[in-house]
């Protein structure tokens, strides 16, 4: 299940982790998802604008990813209402999969 959180609304699955020193958006999703890449998620999914430094202490939300294949008929509200329980996180699915809200997703390409 996609998990990329705007709102609290929804039964997206993420998990909270509070960030310890030294620790960077890069750091968590290489621990948490093995690619520094998706951290991407871990900013759509926290409402951050770009690259914010970790204090010690911040809770942040660690979304639970898979991939999806886009298929005829597709739109960032739809995968969002399917995959996260709610079309209001359209914007954070398509921001956090390098596209705009406005832009209907690439026929085929592959999601997280």
């Amino acid at each position: 299940m996609l998990a990329l959180l705007t709102e609290p609304s929804g039964d997206a699955a993420a998990f909270p982790y509070t960030a310890v020193r030294g620790d960077t958006l890069a750091s968590v999703s290489e621990r948490f998802y093995g690619r520094v890449e998706l951290e991407k998620v871990v900013v759509a999914a926290n409402g951050f604008e770009n690259q914010v430094p970790l204090l010690p202490g911040m809770r942040l939300e660690i979304p639970a990813v898979t991939f999806v294949k886009i298929q005829q008929g597709d739109s960032w509200e739809s995968l969002a209402e399917q995959h996260l329980g709610d079309g209001r996180r359209a914007e954070a699915l398509a921001l956090s999969n390098d596209s705009m809200p406005w832009v209907p997703p690439k026929l085929g390409k592959e999601i997280v």
